[in-house]
């Protein structure tokens, strides 16, 4: 038994002491985790610290900064509570806000100044002051919209703008009742004076024709000159028509004009005088009318003219020319419409023209000088065919 009893006696404070160094370790533990726990409170976390980093570096505010503010508002907006609160730099955000926004109200009144000095600089309008409104208006328009409202005399300039343009207008209207005035008494040789007028009045703005006290002295002119015009033009048909052998043609419907100066049988001369048609609906065009007369055949079928050293080749289908004889005489006749400009500008080129000749082509070949006084029966005919197709 007293074995068995010192062996207990010696056993148990062993086993307390495994105890005590067990409980030593966990208490050393929970300190340990207490600690962390201590320090981790009182630190930033990840967030925070990169919030504060993007404050700081927003640097000195100027009116860029925008952009750096926004970011770093948002940076800090993104954050949690307890976050923002650990932050060293809100109160720098806030001045760096503060100063951004008064910068901006600065340039501002800034720009609302320059504009309203602008305006002031414009002074008395009158016809000098078009430069002076012209600068004051682009720096309005320059100005940011929501700024314009806020310029106390930007009814000065649209006033200043009104009174210009009355001016402006008033001075061009000056100038074309001048014109107006200066036609005088109309007669035919007005035309000029009127046209010029007419232009300088229809390119007024319709501000300016209101200043023009004399537009209706412009206009009785025209219609004036429009009647003398009609008067001269019917004359100078009736003149013309003198000149002219009439043919009416009822089946065609149609009414025939050739130069007396065009012989009325062919297979008398050769002669190539342009002739007039007029059908009853008063249509009216040029035809050819060409006539080689000779001892000889040349069954042409080309033309080809020389005027002034020009050359023009008139091609022409060999069966369209009518070919007859009589005794010792041939003839070789072509008639057809002139539908090409070119054919009705050949023959003012003759018409005024100090040499012209004619070579008819074929199988032979015959040239003739066209005569002074056939190109003045081309000139006659020419006459009366623009007499009756030129426009009112």
């Amino acid at each position: 038994m007293f074995c068995y009893t010192a062996n207990m006696t010696l056993c148990a404070p062993e086993r307390k002491n495994g105890e005590v160094r067990k409980m030593k370790k966990r208490a050393l533990l929970i300190l340990v985790l207490a600690a962390s726990l201590l320090l981790c409170a009182c630190g930033k976390s990840e967030a925070a610290a990169a919030a504060d980093e993007q404050i700081a570096s927003i640097g000195e505010v100027t009116l860029e900064s925008e952009a750096a503010i926004a970011a770093a508002e948002a940076a800090v907006d993104a954050l949690e509570e307890k976050d923002r609160e650990s932050l060293d730099n809100t109160k720098l955000l806030q001045t760096a806000r503060e100063e951004y926004d008064r910068l901006v109200e600065e340039q501002r009144l800034a720009e609302i100044a320059a504009v309203e000095t602008a305006i002031s600089s414009i002074g008395n309008v009158d016809l000098n002051s078009g430069d002076a409104i012209a600068a004051a208006r682009e720096a309005m328009n320059e100005c940011d919209p929501a700024l314009q409202e806020n310029v106390s005399n930007a009814d000065v300039l649209a006033a200043a703008e009104k009174t210009y343009a009355e001016l402006m207008a008033a001075q061009a209207a000056e100038k074309v009742a001048a014109l107006i005035d200066a036609i005088g008494d109309v007669s035919l040789e007005s035309e000029a004076a009127i046209r010029e007028a007419r232009e300088a009045y229809n390119a007024l703005d319709e501000q300016a024709k209101e200043f023009v006290a004399n537009a209706d002295a412009l206009t009785a002119a025209e219609a004036a000159y429009c009647e003398q015009k009609a008067a001269e033009k019917e004359k100078t048909i009736a003149q013309l028509l003198k000149k002219m052998r009439v043919e009416d043609d009822r089946f065609q419907g149609a009414t025939f004009y050739y130069h007396s100066s065009t012989p009325q049988n062919v297979g008398t001369r050769t002669h190539i005088i342009p002739g007039i048609t007029r059908s009853d609906s008063g249509y009216t065009h040029l035809f050819w009318f060409v006539d080689y007369t000779g001892d000889d055949w040349v069954f042409w079928d080309a033309l080809t003219f020389v005027v002034d050293g020009k050359n023009y080749t008139k091609t022409v289908g060999y069966n369209d020319i009518i070919r007859d004889n009589e005794w010792s005489t041939v003839w070789e006749v072509w008639i057809a419409a002139m539908t090409e400009k070119a054919d009705i500008e050949l023959f003012r080129s003759i018409a005024v023209s100090e040499n012209a000749m004619v070579r008819f082509e074929g199988k032979y070949s015959y040239d003739m000088e066209i005569s002074a006084k056939d190109k003045q029966a081309i000139a006659d005919v020419l006459a009366l065919y623009d007499a009756w197709t030129e426009a009112n």
